[in-house]
């Protein structure tokens, strides 16, 4: 009989290390089951989205069937995900929380949005935009529009083959399904190429399963994909790319979530659905690993065999769980590992073939990791483990909520606003600060014992950032429902908050020390399924 991952089975000792030692196939996956909910919540989701697809293409034609000199901005679906992706995530993330809090479900609201994994997901997503963000000013400096950090315009004017996809539902039935049909194979080819994973395996480092974990992106995704999405600009309008990209890119958010199970097999036969894509995000079983690619569009899978329904229950994250909620560490952590393995050989080929190959790819034996044997077929979530390093009271996540908070608004008002900057320099330094802040909030979850000194910096250049900066002002203006709060004010407030925050800090230098290896392993480590179950087996060992 399959054990049920119920906490009112955990309340005997004998319960805890009986589930402990559980092979897969017998916990029972409360998340695998059809449910009326899950295909309910898949149900509007396709709905909504196919709604919003119709009302694009309206517009769209609306738009073109105006003089061109006549074709206004107004005129022309807005579905940037800057300026209806970040809004409509950051409520949505609200909303998973505050619903995941009140569920009386397996979902664990506690586990899923853990404060210090939840900001590097953010920060990793920040330093993603502010990248593509530089990808557009260096392309203006060329004179090209840059879209995805492709010269979308420039192909399609001087490469294109045909313009018989302008202003007709071909195009834009041809855009919908293309475009899909490229992200799958970019999708694919980011998990079975080394340095591809590098970038991507930005994605698939948290160790739970919400919408903040679809914010978490490699820094460089833009500029790895660009070879795969390119080739659309020879046959589609860049109007075209612009409007369908994003959306699609919004629909893939509405899949990470584990607070619906699973739908019916109706609505995932076309569509990717939540349950879909819990399997991608496994890094346990092994029968997941590199299954489900496809972002809006479930064909794909089908079509090309990497399709995998969801059965037993999933182990999120790495195979080997990155041990930081630094974001820098965060991106470059992959190519450390490929740095790492190519040094074991001599042979330059092999050297090289280390950033091309799969993952788990080994040099030496020039064999991929067999799955098949793989410790992973046991992995469960209550015998692996996950990183969970975490601040030690509220007063200090509530000090990293405030300043996280703060900084997530100076980068959003960067990647909206960075047009209308005067210099090339105050981005600069404004960029700057925003990634050394987010390098600092890592740190700090991470309880580094050097991270007090590098936020005491932070704090200390704080004011100075907004004095210094002319856009002081205008951010003032845009953050206070357009009264103007003069620049004198705003420097006054950001130093008192400042220096308060830096007593905080200092009032907490105990807690950031330098530990034992062994004292570190056993603060940060957890088994997956969370820290009270993992609190219950310790005081049984």
């Amino acid at each position: 009989m399959k054990k049920e991952i119920k906490k009112k089975l955990l309340n005997k000792d004998s319960d805890v290390v009986e589930i402990l030692n559980a092979k897969p196939n017998e916990i029972e996956n409360p998340l695998g089951k059809v449910t009326i909910g899950a295909s309910i919540f898949s149900f509007i989701q396709i709905v909504v989205f196919l709604s919003w697809f119709y009302w694009a293409y309206k517009k769209y034609m609306n738009w073109f069937e105006n003089e061109e000199l006549t074709r206004t901005s107004s005129l022309f679906p807005n579905t940037s995900i800057v300026k209806v992706g970040i809004p409509l995530f950051i409520v949505s993330i609200i909303l998973e929380y505050l619903i995941g809090l009140l569920a009386i479900t397996d979902y664990n609201s506690k586990e899923q949005y853990r404060l210090s994994d939840t900001v590097a997901s953010f920060s990793n997503g920040i330093i993603q935009q502010l990248i593509e963000m530089w990808t557009t000013l260096i392309g203006d400096m060329f004179g090209l529009v840059m879209i995805t950090a492709i010269p979308y315009k420039w192909i399609y004017e001087n490469y294109g083959l045909t313009k018989a996809f302008e202003g007709n539902w071909q195009g834009f039935l041809l855009m919908f399904l293309a475009r899909d049909f490229c992200y799958y194979w970019f999708h694919r080819a980011a998990h079975r190429c080394a340095f591809m994973w590098a970038v991507h395996g930005v994605h698939h480092q948290p160790n739970s399963f919400s919408y903040h974990v679809n914010l978490s992106q490699g820094g460089i995704q833009r500029i790895t994909s660009t070879v795969f999405y390119a080739p659309l600009a020879l046959f589609c309008p860049p109007e075209l790319y612009t409007i369908i990209f994003p959306m699609e890119k919004i629909y893939g958010f509405f899949t990470h979530t584990c607070l619906v199970g699973k739908s019916h097999w109706l609505l995932s036969l076309v569509f990717v659905t939540p349950s879909s894509h819990r399997v991608h995000h496994a890094g346990a079983p092994a029968k997941y690993i590199d299954k489900n690619y496809g972002e809006m569009l479930s064909i794909w899978d089908k079509l090309f065999g990497t399709h995998q329904d969801e059965e037993e229950s999933i182990v999120f994250g790495h195979c080997q769980p990155i041990d930081s909620y630094e974001p820098i560490h965060s991106q470059f952590n992959g190519w450390f590992k490929i740095w790492k393995k190519s040094k074991s050989v001599k042979s330059a080929w092999r050297k090289f073939l280390c950033f091309i190959m799969p993952p788990g790819w080994d040099p030496i034996t020039g064999k991929e990791i067999d799955l098949k044997s793989s410790y992973l077929n046991n992995s469960t979530p209550f015998n692996s483990f996950k990183y969970d390093s975490h601040l030690p009271n509220k007063l200090l996540n509530t000090y990293l909520l405030v300043w996280f908070t703060i900084t997530l608004g100076l980068a959003i008002y960067l990647i909206r606003m960075y047009n209308q900057f005067t210099s090339y320099s105050q981005m600069i330094i404004l960029f700057s600060y925003v990634i050394y802040s987010l390098f600092c909030f890592g740190s700090l979850s991470d309880l580094n014992s050097n991270s007090i000194y590098y936020d005491s910096i932070r704090l200390l250049i704080t004011p100075f950032i907004f004095y210094n900066l002319q856009f002081s002002s205008s951010f003032a203006y845009s953050i206070f429902n357009n009264t103007k709060l003069p620049q004198q004010s705003l420097i006054i407030y950001i130093s008192i908050i400042s220096l308060f925050s830096f007593l905080i800090l200092l009032s907490h230098k105990n807690y950031f020390i330098i530990e034992k290896s062994s004292q570190k392993e056993k603060r940060v480590w957890i088994k997956e399924i969370g820290r009270d179950y993992t609190n219950k087996l310790n005081r049984i060992n």
